[in-house]
This record gives structure tokens, C-alpha cells and sequence, in this order.
């Protein structure tokens, strides 16, 4: 299986766009579920959102208290990476397929 990436389209979440300095920067809302089988170091969402920007400049991770979320968005990695506890990731192989998060992504 794999992660599932949904862009928000309308409604009072919708994409909004900024001005200002020398390149306008606009900010996108997905929705993403995780996978059923989670893998170590975190699910990529580089296919999906990094098509939508030349470059990322903020990404917000908002879900389930239950969890804690972190963003590696490098050159080598742009994966988000999911928390049962403080500072213990999600067994590899896990199936976290119940956790659907809001992305807010800014970037030009």
C-alpha cells in the first residue's frame, strides 16, 4: 500500500497566495492518510507535494493527539515521520493506516 495525498480544493481551507519580496509564496492544504504498513524513517510525500512547488518553505503537520508528527523535508529525504510516544517512531511495518493528518504547505 501506500500513503495517501490529498489536495484541499475548496471550502475555508482552500489554497491561499502571498506577495511580497521577490517570489510569491503560495500555501496548499492536502489531507493524508498513512499507510498500513508504515516504514522507518517516515512515509515520502516528495511524488505528491514536491510536484506542486519548485521549493518548500514551511510545512505544517496537524492530527490526532494521540500522535506527534515531524517533517524531514531535505533534498534526500521529504518524508513525514510519525510518533506513538515522545522520541519513539512508528514500529516499521506498522499499520498506522487509522491516522489522517492535515498538511498546510507554503512554498513557491
Amino acid at each position: 500500500m501506500t500513503v495517501t495525498i490529498t489536495p484541499v480544493q475548496s471550502g475555508a481551507a482552500k489554497n491561499r497566495a502571498y506577495s511580497g519580496g521577490s517570489k510569491p509564496i503560495t500555501t496548499r492544504y492536502y489531507t493524508m492518510l498513512f499507510d498500513s504498513v508504515y516504514p522507518t524513517g517516515g512515509e515520502s510525500i516528495a511524488a505528491t507535494i514536491g510536484a506542486d512547488f519548485k521549493e518548500i518553505v514551511f510545512i505544517n503537520v496537524t492530527g490526532p493527539a494521540s500522535r506527534l508528527y515531524s517533517v524531514d523535508y531535505t533534498a534526500a529525504a521529504q518524508k513525514i515521520l510519525l510518533y506513538t510516544a515522545l522520541s519513539t517512531e512508528a514500529s516499521n511495518g506498522s499499520d498506522q493506516s487509522t491516522i489522517t493528518v492535515r498538511l498546510e504547505v507554503a512554498g513557491y
